[in-house]
């Protein structure tokens, strides 16, 4: 079976909602994989 990875890049989001989602797409047949959250924040 072919397998990827995906990256998904987001525009600033209430973290809570993001969950909300990711718990959706990790519960969809497809992911084979657990979802992994790499949260990027700029310093000033």
């Amino acid at each position: 079976e072919n397998q990827t990875d995906v990256i998904i890049l987001t525009h600033d989001t209430a973290e809570g909602k993001m969950n909300q989602v990711l718990a959706q797409m990790q519960a969809l047949p497809t992911v084979m994989a657990p979802i992994t959250k790499i949260r990027k924040e700029e310093l000033n």
